[in-house]
């Protein structure tokens, strides 16, 4: 039986639930489905109390969980490390994300890891001529395009959750097998740490530093009016500043 496609999630339920499984699993069932692999579903998170019977619903073989303290709250290396060594040992032939902030920094160190390649956006998958195909969403949503893997390694999809519709695959019906998943992650730690970051959604730092050239914000502005003064004394003077002649 070819190796299976897996559909990874964490963070808390809600209502039961891991967060937009339906539609990753919508996904990942039609590429299981397409290379007639089983499909697993990996969870990093207690998967919630209706995970059993959405996992049917969906043709999940098995219920896999790595349960481990360093996976409480999301690190991207320690997420890696721990999906890596679990890939090492089940050989997937693809990994299903939940496209979203802390996926985008997982899924390709994941690709790399494992030597295969990585497709984001996705809103579909199919199989044709025994090749994964992901159909991903392009110029910010208003058209389609379709990516084809090629070659050997683990082919790893981020999923645009709120672009599909939830539909159970028509093998559903058995409860999966349940399995729990040992990983060492003692030696594993946050190579790069997020020391400072906007108070909530659609706020931004004020005063301080500015992000993008690590200048005070008040120096920079002043700098801007300044500038912006010389090049209207020097057009009243019929002359241009060296600078604006670069």
């Amino acid at each position: 039986m070819p190796n299976a496609v897996v559909a990874c999630t964490w963070g808390p339920a809600v209502n039961g639930l891991a967060v937009d499984a339906e539609e990753l699993l919508t996904v990942a069932s039609r590429a299981a489905s397409g290379l007639g692999a089983p499909l697993h579903w990996l969870t990093l998170a207690d998967p919630g109390a209706n995970a059993v019977t959405v996992a049917a619903r969906f043709g999940v073989a098995s219920l896999d969980r790595i349960d481990d303290a360093k996976l409480a709250s999301f690190s991207a290396d320690v997420y890696v490390e721990a999906l890596a060594q679990y890939a090492s040992a089940e050989s997937p032939a693809a990994v299903f994300f939940v496209q979203g902030f802390d996926s985008r920094a997982v899924a390709p160190r994941l690709a790399a890891r494992l030597g295969g390649a990585v497709a984001s956006n996705a809103v579909d998958a199919e199989v044709t001529g025994g090749k994964l195909a992901i159909t991903a969403s392009a110029y910010g949503g208003d058209t389609r395009v379709v990516y084809e893997f090629q070659g050997a390694g683990v082919k790893v999809v981020s999923v645009t959750a709120n672009a599909v519709s939830a539909a159970a695959a028509a093998v559903g019906g058995a409860a999966p097998s349940t399995r729990a998943v040992s990983v060492n992650l003692a030696a594993t730690e946050e190579r790069v740490k997020v020391v400072a970051k906007p108070a909530g959604p659609g706020s931004a730092p004020r005063g301080g530093a500015d992000h993008r050239l690590g200048r005070p914000r008040a120096r920079q502005e002043g700098e801007l009016q300044a500038r912006r003064g010389a090049r209207r004394g020097a057009r009243r003077h019929g002359g241009r500043l060296a600078a604006d002649r670069r």
